[in-house]
């Protein structure tokens, strides 16, 4: 009956880890400040990139002051527009798929945009700055943040089946979901790892919603985490 896509399952997880006061960013849903204006405190890639369109004014300026070295400061400032041009604009498309129809004609996928160097970098230290790094990339005195998780739906899905007789029909419902998880240190190691599945045995549909809300047995038999390395963690 349809696939769980990710963002169902980090909001799924998100809205737990908040219940038990512990803070979550999900950059993969809402890069932290998206919507705000650009801030220039502690980052090197903004200032850097201000100081880098100075030069190119400076250079400017000078080509029209000094016609003799016009050809050397023309060369640099073409150097400096190639570089603009991969930072700032738009990224080549990603490889097309070739899809075939019943007439045996091959046609393109459409080309996917992808993200430009720039704007990845810069997402990349608006979320350093949350996780309380400094510009110099070294820590700040009490960081807020202790773990990353990463999470990924692996497969899930339903099926309906009908079964009728003389007293009428029975429909039923039944699926599951199979989740893998990793959590990380700040620094990068591995802290644990593990696996999450579960099924829900046919239903019939007129119980399902009840199915559905009911708490969740505590039989270690019927527990969806499985195959895990992860202990209690301490909040943040």
């Amino acid at each position: 009956m349809g696939t769980v896509q990710n963002p169902a399952l980090l909001n799924e997880v998100a809205r737990q880890l908040r219940s038990l006061n512990i803070l979550v960013l999900l950059p993969e849903l809402y890069n932290p400040n998206a919507l705000g204006a650009a801030d220039y405190t502690n980052s090197p890639y903004l200032n850097n990139l201000a100081d880098f369109f100075t030069a190119y004014d400076k250079c400017d300026k000078a080509k029209t002051d000094n016609g003799a070295e016009a050809a050397s400061i023309n060369s640099i400032i073409a150097s400096m527009d190639a570089f603009v041009k991969t930072a700032l604009g738009a990224a080549g498309p990603g490889p097309s798929e070739n899809n075939s129809g019943n007439t045996g004609e091959t046609q393109p996928a459409p080309n996917k945009p992808t993200p430009t160097h720039l704007t990845e970098a810069l997402a990349a230290d608006d979320m350093a700055k949350q996780m309380g790094f400094t510009g110099n990339g070294a820590s700040g005195p009490n960081p807020t943040w202790q773990h990353v998780l990463w999470l990924k739906a692996l497969e899930s899905g339903g099926s309906v089946n009908r079964q009728s007789n003389l007293f009428g029909t029975k429909v039923t419902f039944a699926g599951g979901a199979v989740d893998t998880y990793s959590v990380f240190r700040l620094d990068g190691e591995l802290v644990c790892s593990g696996n999450a599945y579960n099924f829900q045995s046919p239903v019939r549909t007129k119980d399902l919603q009840k199915t559905f809300r009911a708490a969740p047995t505590d039989s270690p038999v019927k527990t969806s985490v499985l195959h895990s390395t992860c202990g209690p963690l301490p909040p943040s």
